[in-house]
């Protein structure tokens, strides 16, 4: 599995135990991918964005990776 950290693609375990989480706020969105890309790209960042606020989080200093690369991204199957 794989997942975006602090502006990079990281691997992940296939499980997460909860000790191995960091507390505090966190936003997440499920992506589904179409024909190797990631269906409703802006949608999804536009919710990241908006949730943020209500986290007391400040959206400009989200690092999304909301690039070219990102909408390309393929699952690693």
């Amino acid at each position: 599995m794989i997942g975006w950290r602090q502006g990079e693609w990281v691997s992940l375990p296939d499980s997460a135990e909860v000790s191995a989480l960091v507390p505090g706020p966190s936003l997440f969105e499920t992506f589904a991918l179409r024909a190797g890309r990631i269906a409703c790209l802006a949608d999804h960042l536009d919710r990241l964005a908006l949730g943020c606020p209500r986290l007391g989080l400040d959206p400009a200093r989200l690092m999304l990776g909301a690039d070219a690369n990102v909408a390309r991204w393929t699952a690693p199957l």
